[in-house]
């Protein structure tokens, strides 16, 4: 099932234009098609947050007497704040697969060791109304010296995955291993503090 996104046509795009956007409640979006140009549109911020908070992934788009079948491809945020800043949207087709990344929730403790998450995601093929929320990883019966591949992954139904099996998502060192890492691992000089700060100080480039 789809949710109905109210959207607008943007008829300035840019930093400035964009930052008034936020400023109204709203975000600045992109409709990528290959079958068409690109759309640049905003939506209102509250009912797009609420959609992601009751993991809606398929989307109608009306903007004007028009209605675009989307999912999300990107999205973009303000590394100051964690707000999303820009999405960018994929026309689909219903009844057509699509790929999309999905996150990894790993589940339970390895039996020995220190489970150490090698990525995050992986992508999968499915109909655009069963891409999932995310995938589960029960790293339960995982023991010292142990990697856990994508191939082993229980793909939800209706889902195919995309991401080479051979990856590896997850791997269990000894606790040894870990702390020996951990005083490798100094802190920064004063000369790293600054470029970190120096880089929060600009302001988040808007690619709309």
């Amino acid at each position: 099932m789809a949710i109905t996104l109210s959207a607008e046509l943007r008829e300035k795009v840019g930093s400035r234009a964009a930052r008034k956007m936020r400023a109204n409640g709203g975000i600045p979006c992109s409709l990528q098609d290959p079958k068409a140009a690109v759309i640049a549109f905003g939506i209102n911020e509250e009912e797009f947050l609420a959609a992601r908070r009751a993991h809606e992934h398929l989307f109608d788009i009306k903007i004007g007497k028009e209605e675009h079948a989307a999912v999300v491809r990107e999205l973009q945020y303000d590394y100051l704040t964690d707000r999303i800043i820009h999405v960018e949207f994929q026309a689909v087709t219903r009844g057509v697969k699509v790929e999309s990344e999905v996150s990894l929730t790993f589940i339970g403790h390895p039996a020995g060791g220190v489970l150490n998450t090698i990525v995050d995601h992986v992508t999968v093929s499915s109909l655009p109304s069963m891409i999932p929320n995310t995938i589960e990883v029960q790293v339960g019966e995982l023991s010292e010296g142990n990697t856990l591949a994508a191939s082993e992954l229980i793909m939800p139904e209706g889902c195919v995955l995309i991401t080479s099996g051979d990856t590896n998502v997850a791997g269990v060192s000894g606790a040894d291993e870990v702390i020996e890492a951990g005083d490798e691992g100094e802190v920064g000089d004063a000369g790293d503090v600054a470029d970190a700060s120096g880089a929060e100080e600009g302001e988040a480039t808007d690619t709309e």
